[in-house]
């Protein structure tokens, strides 16, 4: 069986003329199937986060990345 998988999507915005290819990688999560990476433009979500996260903690340290991530997270909750 199986424990990996990619959904190939496109989304069309005909009122727009727009067509946009959209990726999921998916693992088996026993029974469910979960989403860990979307690629959009050949554009990987975790490997552009993999990046930024990797250039804040070598220019500014690991404390500085887990102070922006609660921050946002705060940002995020005061916004629900």
């Amino acid at each position: 069986l199986k424990s990996e998988a990619l959904a190939k999507t496109t989304i069309r915005l005909k009122h727009k003329g727009l067509k946009v290819t959209v990726h999921y990688k998916l693992k088996k999560n026993s029974p469910d199937w979960k989403i860990y990476d979307v690629i959009m433009d050949d554009a990987s979500l975790v490997s552009n986060y993999r990046y930024s996260f990797g250039n804040i903690i070598k220019k500014q340290g690991y404390p500085e990345l887990i102070r922006r991530m609660q921050n946002k997270l705060k940002e995020f909750r005061a916004q629900q």
